[in-house]
């Protein structure tokens, strides 16, 4: 059932301090702390995260320092995506008061904005407009902010919090204990709101912005899929290891995935066309997730206590 977005008005002011500055004994690319959502910007050398002091803090991959803090309205920020929203870089930062807007540049000035709307569990841009899946009463939701549109789904998507965004057409894909479900973006008039099942196995899912494609996993199954976007399964590679996490490598045409194997965690990327997996990075375990820059160079290893900021090796699109 469709129906409209509990969007309860729309604000615009955080603050801006300097907190973050403070010295919190970081390695060389390592942040020493707990975090709610990391995202790095295009050109990797940026990162934003949330921080469990309830703030979002601008970090540099290269040292794992932490620079400018900006504090949006609420509680508990978790930065979940990173895009080009209205043509201009932004950070989409969610709170217990919904959903906030800030500039990925640490020197703009900008003030962003703010859209309160009830129970979002998980959000992601999509140039002109915001995907979400939220609790909005007794239903679990998934739905657009500008547009104002939603449409029931199973409660379980509200619980896993996995959500990818086609930041062309905007149609969103939810992880649910049905498997990956797409929710296309409809235009005003339509009927009926045409969700489906696109990989019945998987609850982790990616979109590709680059190459259409969509990567999907089984937390803890084995192998990563690549779907196209007529719903046909161009690959799956099997990795031997449980997958912990998966993400895109943007202009480098491919995905990467993060598994724990035996001791070790190991991070693969895998060519988009192919699925040809190789071995990138092997350290000792505890990541519980993955980030990739667009550029395809840049990633973040995330644990429970910290964030390590690495490099891909140089590719043949380099």
């Amino acid at each position: 059932m469709r129906a409209p977005l509990m969007i309860v008005g729309i604000a615009g002011v955080f603050g801006l301090n300097t907190a973050c500055t403070e010295a919190l004994g970081y390695g060389d690319g390592i942040l020493a702390s707990a975090t709610r959502g990391v995202v790095i910007d295009d050109a990797g050398t940026d990162a934003n995260a949330g921080m469990d002091t309830g703030n979002t803090c601008f970090i540099d991959p290269k040292s794992g320092w932490m620079g400018t803090e900006r504090d949006y309205p609420g509680y508990q920020d978790e930065v979940d995506d990173i895009g080009r929203f209205f043509g201009t870089d932004t950070i989409l930062v969610t709170s217990g008061r919904g959903l906030h807007l800030g500039p990925a540049d640490p020197s703009s000035y900008d003030l962003g904005g703010d859209y309160v709307v009830e129970g979002v569990v998980e959000a992601a841009l999509a140039g002109e407009d915001i995907g979400v899946v939220a609790w909005q009463g007794d239903r679990c939701v998934a739905g657009w902010v500008v547009a104002n549109d939603a449409v029931d789904i199973d409660d379980s998507a509200c619980a896993s919090e996995h959500l990818a965004i086609d930041p062309e057409l905007a149609d969103l894909y939810v992880g649910t204990d049905a498997g990956i479900v797409r929710v296309p973006y409809l235009s005003e008039g339509a009927v009926t709101d045409g969700s489906a099942v696109v990989d019945a196995e998987a609850d982790l899912v990616v979109f590709d912005g680059f190459t259409g494609l969509l990567y999907t996993a089984e937390k803890g199954g084995t192998w990563v899929r690549a779907i196209d976007g007529a719903g046909n399964a161009v690959w799956t590679t099997d990795l031997g290891s449980p997958v912990i996490a998966v993400d895109d490598l943007g202009w480098r045409e491919g995905a990467a995935a993060l598994v724990h194997a035996g001791g070790v965690d190991q991070v693969f990327t895998l060519d988009a066309w192919t699925g040809e997996a190789t071995l990138a990075d092997e350290t000792p375990e505890g990541a519980t997730g993955l980030v990739t820059s667009r550029n395809g160079r840049h990633f973040a290893l995330v644990g429970d206590s910290q964030v390590a900021f690495r490099q891909f090796a140089r590719h043949d699109r380099d």
